[in-house]
């Protein structure tokens, strides 16, 4: 039985740690957006970054990782207690329902992350894990047999309405403590990052919407262009960026992660427009002395199937970029290296970089990133609410855009 108290204790802190390191992941992203991948990005499948940037990450205005931390709290004290005090068998059996809870919860968000967003988070498949060994070894503290389980939770059920039974539950108390942990908690996490947590209402959602669809809508041809997502999609997001400009590389590690939700109903589109003259008309200086080279590097990328690849790995290297960096990098996105340092040379790859280009100077781009959403200007892209709003208003609606 001992033993039993100490995984129960261990799985709990492991909880509790694992839940903290994701709250303090999600106010950075709150705060500054993807910046870069995270550790826990390891690849489009184990994806940490867009679990956390879903909309799935909360429950109403709070973080599922700041309600794990106060339950980890409330499963740890329950343990403790039970483990000293002469009768702990009422708050075991609470914390053994709570347990079968939270187990069913987290096959729900496995189920949201896996079929909705695509993606397998790490540390949340080690607090699902968690709650499955607490209620697997919780019984093993109360010393009940698994056979005897069902027979075990219909005594609790109704000994919390029936007293006249040999079970005192204790159940209001519990409850009780519960409710009060969880007050307390969300007002202290509340109060520790105010916007995280606040309503996102000073626009109302008509009013917002009305606004976008007043913006004047352009025709982009996204013909040939690299694109990710669905390419029947209802709604076409194209993106004007420089591989040398900070906000891009934002833009590079956010967007996407923002989009896993409609991966099936959005096709997200890359234009090049450097800010360097040496590829840009309309600018009249070297602002941005490797981002002609480096957008030669990924269209070229492009023709091996691998653009996203050396996008991403040159995003990453943003700030010791050059053409002997983007050579090095190649081979890490799965390029032939000597292939790619000959494409990058030709006339073909020049055009085809010029008809990014052109394009963004119809469009009279002044700066990047510039986001199109449907052919519409979209400054709001780093709001995830804003952008979601807009998205699902057109996808829900029944004329085409």
């Amino acid at each position: 039985m001992k033993k039993a108290y100490i995984v129960i204790l261990l799985s709990a802190i492991v909880g509790f740690a694992i839940s903290i390191l994701m709250t303090k992941m999600h106010y950075q992203i709150g705060a500054i957006g993807l910046d870069e991948r995270s550790f826990c990005h390891v690849s489009d499948l184990f994806d940490c970054d867009s679990a956390m940037a879903s909309r799935y990450a909360k429950i109403g205005r709070f973080l599922n990782s700041e309600i794990g931390i106060l339950y980890y709290i409330l499963v740890l004290a329950g343990v403790l207690y039970a483990w000293l005090a002469d009768d702990g068998k009422a708050t075991l059996a609470y914390l053994f329902v709570s347990a079968i809870f939270a187990v069913g919860y987290s096959i729900v968000m496995a189920y949201l992350s896996f079929y909705k967003l695509g993606v397998l988070c790490l540390l949340c498949l080690t607090i699902y894990l968690a709650n499955l060994i607490l209620m697997a070894v919780l019984p093993l503290a109360l010393r009940i047999r698994y056979r005897d389980i069902p027979k075990f939770l219909i005594g609790y059920v109704k000994s919390i309405f029936v007293s006249e039974t040999n079970m005192k539950p204790r159940f209001g108390i519990h409850l009780g403590a519960t409710i009060v942990l969880l007050g307390l908690g969300l007002i202290f996490f509340k109060g520790l990052n105010p916007k995280i947590h606040e309503a996102h209402a000073e626009v109302p959602r008509d009013v917002y919407l009305k606004a976008f669809y007043n913006v004047p809508k352009e025709e982009i041809d996204v013909t040939g262009h690299p694109f990710w997502g669905n390419k029947e999609a209802k709604v076409t997001i194209v993106e004007f960026s420089d591989f040398q400009c900070p906000f891009c590389r934002k833009a590079a590690f956010t967007l996407k992660a923002y989009l896993k939700e409609f991966r099936n109903d959005v096709r997200f589109v890359f234009f090049n427009f450097p800010l360097d003259s040496a590829c840009n008309p309309a600018i009249d200086h070297s602002m941005h002395p490797v981002s002609c080279t480096a957008a030669k590097a990924v269209l070229c990328a492009e023709k091996q199937g691998k653009f996203w690849e050396l996008h991403d790995e040159a995003f990453e290297n943003q700030k010791r970029l050059s053409l002997s960096v983007l050579l090095e990098l190649a081979p890490k996105a799965g390029l032939d290296t000597a292939v790619l340092e000959k494409c990058m040379s030709s006339d073909e790859i020049s055009a085809v970089l010029k008809r990014d280009v052109d394009e963004g100077n119809r469009l009279e781009v002044k700066g990047t990133p510039a986001v199109y959403l449907n052919g519409r200007y979209f400054r709001d892209w780093p709001d995830p609410e804003r952008l979601r709003m807009v998205i699902q208003s057109i996808i829900s609606s029944s004329k085409p855009e």
